[in-house]
């Protein structure tokens, strides 16, 4: 699944904090995989009827089980939540007693006698809700040219197959599921397999489908409404886009990019995608992402549909690598499943990585894996915390489920299965993947299962190298002392855990496979591994600086001595894209946990103004944006703000507002710098948008949709009311949801305060189009708060407004929504404020969300409080950004 929670650069997670080790697995066996239901009896094969009523947002619905008794037993335990089961016959006798419990979320039918082993039939008539948000079964409005429809849809990971049909819903419980659904006339009906049958009965159809294969429950999808389709073709696969009708034709590039990657994983898994179609289906409006349901892939409309007349041409590169994602999970995820929450890494972490690799293999001019770290930077934020938690996090049972969706693991999931393949070798580590993907197909697997195929491919003990990188929490810091020797050059590295915190110690230890190699021709670099606390390589010939991450795909930091660490500076520009973001990435991090001062960051950044890479600019813009949040409402911030004009300018008339776009990501990094160069004040680029405005309002195709949102957030932030008003007229006036959301992300950035109270209103006032979600209102008032520079007045604002705020979120959101946005206020209120009504708004299971959320909190703040200063100083000795070195 990819989810889209939250789509801003905030310093926020949603992860559980457990600091201690998790256990290593054992393999796959059914009788010890965890889980709350009895394994005395389990689902052979569900066949499904649902009746959905739009007019009460209700449903019916009859299924009939075929179930094999394992134990003899008086009770059958199944899932349901917010469900009525109304009747239950086994073997077509009414059983004794069905009891539900919904704060368990269980139904259990008492037989009286023991039910003998054996296969049974249990037949169970039921009526549930249709939501309005993405759990179970739900319904969605969205605009057309023609008025408001409505669709169906369901969503069911982690655990809402429950709130659909009574279930055994946990992943180890694999079944078959045939599904009817009986429909308005004018809807069409899609799911995991192909129509078989479809019956009209006056204003009703009832439309049925083929058998699945033995598959998780969640992974079972329906959606319902009125759709147009796009259709082609991949290794004798049907592929279909499907969409809200009117917008089909916008799904041209996701055809075709499915259509290659099916090829590409057909190949790559050595199995064949073994259903007879693909469909990628559109969901307008507040859907969480993506979802990876087995034959029948769920998107929120703008990571599938590409509309160039709204859409930046890199559009397409999130529209692509998420379709990689979820394709990537009908292999890992869902022909292989893992056995339970706690291995979610086996299904993210790998579309993780498998997006970035696939998306790179047809996409090399976008060079992904040189940004690729700016993602693994972001787990490594969390995961360099004393809060932190493993990829293989003990989830106790289905209420934390959730908690495992966040960096650690996808990001730092995906950033350990890179490096595995970065140690194996690609070739080898394809055969290992290969092998699992044969050996357990329609099963489900632990690391252990996937250890022992790597292993048995690359004739090496993987699981000895991998089980620390998942059951630990956080990550190693390497020291590198480099010493040349009788004109070889010594690399004495020491390892021990990284910590943001001071004064924290560890005995963790990892074996680290370095990648050493002359620092200016790292392609040659060699791959040894780090056994030990400490451990001296060899480098080669005394000369060039060596790395020892070289390539960066190591998930580790690095420090050097101070004399490798000048070197390095001084040449930074010279190495690899790739390398100069690792490098840049560590230096942030040791300025934050307060190993080194602010001014080797800057010095870094001197010398990049000749790199036109985006990856690099990236990792800079990071440092510098960081720097100034930090200096926001200090004494200081004008100066910085200028500093960074200084040193961003140069860049920034280099490429131009229209020019060479011969580097796909020219456009990309012209809107970064264009968003960096807004923030800090320039008045050129402020004008200059001004202007592209002024135009716009007359002549909307002269601002180029790759401008379009950064240029009218620039204007926002810097409106006076009649502005406010124009761009306010935009959003009313929009004729879609991806145009609305253009015109009020561009709205939200508006820094008056009386603008900023006017944008905070429209989160509750009905302004957001109702499809775009109740996250959209969520979103609103972080980005007053962040990039408004009005957090004080946006946390009044949702303290005083939180129960309308969320009222229509789903559990999931609701539960660790206020963990996860605490700290984008953590420059408007005071620390005990934050906590006391963190605590007052959020279930138990949220409580170790907020705690990281306020440890968080006072990092950040001790971080400003060291560095403000002597950035201040820094800044006053190089106004114009300018190093000794670099001048």
């Amino acid at each position: 699944m990819h989810r889209r929670l939250v789509m801003l650069s905030l310093a926020v997670s949603a992860c559980a904090a457990f600091p201690i080790a998790a256990r290593a697995d054992a393999p796959y066996a059914f009788d010890t995989a965890p889980g709350k239901l009895p394994k005395t009896v389990v689902p052979i094969d569900y066949d499904i009827s649902l009746r959905p009523d739009l007019s009460t947002l209700t449903f019916t619905g009859d299924e009939s089980v075929r179930i094999r008794v394992r134990t003899a037993t008086s009770t059958i335990v199944v899932n349901t939540h917010d469900m009525t089961v109304s009747r239950a016959l086994l073997d077509g006798h009414p059983v004794a007693a069905i009891a539900t419990d919904n704060d368990k979320q269980v139904t259990t039918f008492s037989t009286g006698a023991p039910v003998s082993p054996g296969e049974h039939r249990l037949a169970i008539a039921f009526a549930g809700k249709i939501g309005d948000q993405p759990a179970g079964l739900f319904y969605q409005k969205y605009r057309s040219a023609d008025g408001q429809h409505t669709m169906l849809a369901t969503q069911m990971e982690s655990t809402d197959a429950r709130r659909v049909f009574p279930s055994w819903d946990e992943p180890s419980f694999r079944a078959t599921y045939r599904l009817s659904v009986t429909v308005p006339k004018a809807f069409d009906a899609v799911s995991n397999m192909p129509a078989t049958a479809e019956q009209v009965a006056g204003e009703t159809k009832t439309v049925t489908f083929a058998r699945t294969p033995k598959m998780a429950s969640y992974l079972v999808v329906l959606c319902a409404g009125e759709f147009g389709y796009l259709k082609g073709e991949a290794d004798g696969v049907a592929v279909r886009v499907v969409a809200p009708k009117g917008r089909e034709q916008n799904g041209q590039y996701a055809l075709e990019s499915a259509e290659k990657l099916l090829s590409y994983y057909d190949d790559y898994f050595g199995v064949k995608f073994p259903l007879p179609k693909l469909d990628l289906i559109a969901v307008p409006g507040g859907f969480p992402g993506a979802m990876e349901n087995w034959g029948g892939i769920t998107f929120t409309s703008d990571v599938l549909l590409f509309d160039p007349s709204i859409q930046p041409e890199s559009a397409k590169n999130e529209i692509f690598q998420t379709i990689a994602h979820e394709m990537s999970h009908q292999w890992f995820g869902d022909l292989v499943t893992m056995a339970w929450w706690d291995g979610l890494w086996l299904n993210e972490g790998f579309a993780d990585w498998m997006q970035t690799k696939a998306t790179d293999h047809f996409n090399p001019s976008w060079h992904l894996w040189d940004r690729v770290n700016g993602d693994v930077e972001r787990a490594m934020q969390t995961d360099g915390q004393n809060t932190t938690h493993p990829v293989q996090t003990p989830i106790a049972d289905e209420t934390q489920a959730d908690s495992a969706f966040d960096e650690i693991t996808y990001q730092k999931g995906g950033a350990f299965v890179r490096m595995m393949e970065e140690y194996l070798g690609e070739d080898t580590f394809r055969d290992g993947i290969r092998q699992y993907m044969r050996a357990n197909a329609y099963g489900n697997t632990t690391s252990a299962n996937l250890y022992a195929a790597l292993s048995n491919a690359s004739k090496q003990d993987v699981a000895a190298f991998a089980t620390a990188w998942t059951t630990a929490p956080g990550f190693p810091l390497v020291t590198v002392d480099e010493r040349c020797v009788d004109g070889k050059t010594a690399v004495v590295v020491k390892a021990q855990r990284f910590f943001y915190e001071a004064n924290q110690t560890s005995e963790q230890q990892w074996r680290i496979p370095l990648s050493i190699g002359d620092a200016l021709h790292a392609s040659d670099a060699h791959t040894v591994l780090l056994s030990a606390a400490s451990g001296t390589f060899d480098g080669g010939p005394c000369g060039d600086p060596v790395l020892v991450n070289a390539g960066a795909a190591g998930y580790f930091r690095v420090q050097y001595d101070s004399l490798t660490a000048a070197t390095l500076t001084h040449d930074l520009a010279r190495l690899a894209p790739a390398d100069q973001v690792r490098i840049l990435a560590d230096t942030r991090a040791a300025v934050q946990s307060g190993a080194v001062a602010p001014s080797a960051a800057l010095d870094e950044i001197a010398q990049l103004r000749g790199s036109q890479s985006l990856a690099v600019w990236d990792a800079a813009l990071n440092t510098l944006r960081g720097i100034a949040q930090d200096e926001r409402g200090q004494p200081g911030e004008r100066a910085f703000d200028a500093y960074e004009r200084a040193v961003l300018r140069p860049v920034f008339d280099r490429i131009g507002w229209a020019g060479d776009a011969s580097d796909a990501t020219t456009p990309a990094l012209r809107r970064a710098l264009l968003e960096a160069l807004g923030s800090a004040g320039d008045t050129r680029i402020v004008a200059d948008a001004r202007a592209r405005f002024e135009r716009f309002q007359a002549d909307p195709s002269s601002l180029p949709p790759d401008l379009r949102e950064t240029v009218l957030g620039i204007v926002a932030s810097y409106a006076d009311e009649p502005t406010w008003m124009k761009l306010h007229a935009l959003l009313g006036t929009s004729k879609s949801l991806d145009e609305a959301q253009v015109y009020a992300r561009a709205l939200w950035h508006a820094r008056a305060p009386e603008l900023a109270s006017k944008n905070l209103a429209m989160a509750t006032n009905g302004e957001i189009p109702p499809e775009a979600g109740p996250i959209a209102a969520i979103i609103d008032v972080a980005i007053v708060a962040q990039e408004g520079h009005q957090p004080g007045l946006a946390w009044s604002f949702y303290k005083a407004n939180e129960p309308k705020l969320v009222e229509h979120l789903s559990d999931f959101e609701r539960s660790f929504l206020v963990a996860k946005f605490l700290p984008a206020f953590w420059q408007g209120a005071s620390r005990a404020d934050l906590e006391a009504f963190a605590k007052s708004h959020t279930s138990a299971e949220s409580v170790p969300q907020v705690t990281q959320a306020m440890h968080q909190i006072d990092l950040r703040v001790a971080t400003a409080q060291r560095v403000v200063p002597s950035v201040d100083r820094w800044v006053a000795a190089h106004p114009s950004g300018a190093t000794a070195q670099g001048s």
